[in-house]
């Protein structure tokens, strides 16, 4: 996510804007969630491990975008970025997962 600001087109101010909102959610997360304690019960709420899953999932999104525009082409968040820019939003990037994913990821 550090390439984040190559995107061309009306969706790049908008893929600026949410570029590392991931990555800060994820680091609050593991923080907050206190991930590395190896004291705390490994079991999670469906809930947390769905979110998780999600940030997870946009983080991947944005290293495939990072690594390379044409990758960037086909993923669910370049349709989303670009269907509505003034719309795109970390809330609206989350929400963009199939379920089957995040349970895949969850799993």
């Amino acid at each position: 996510m550090a390439q984040a600001g190559h995107w061309p087109g009306p969706a790049g101010p908008a893929m600026r804007t949410v570029a590392h909102q991931p990555a800060a959610r994820l680091t609050e997360t593991v923080h907050r969630r206190q991930l590395d304690n190896r004291s705390m019960p490994c079991d999670r709420t469906h809930e947390e491990e769905e979110d998780f899953a999600r940030l997870l999932i946009a983080a991947a999104w944005y290293q495939v975008c990072a690594r390379t525009l044409i990758g960037f082409a086909f993923t669910p968040l370049a349709d989303t970025a670009r269907e509505d820019p003034d719309a795109f939003t970390l809330d609206r990037l989350l929400s963009l997962p199939d379920p089957y994913m995040v349970a895949d990821v969850a799993a």
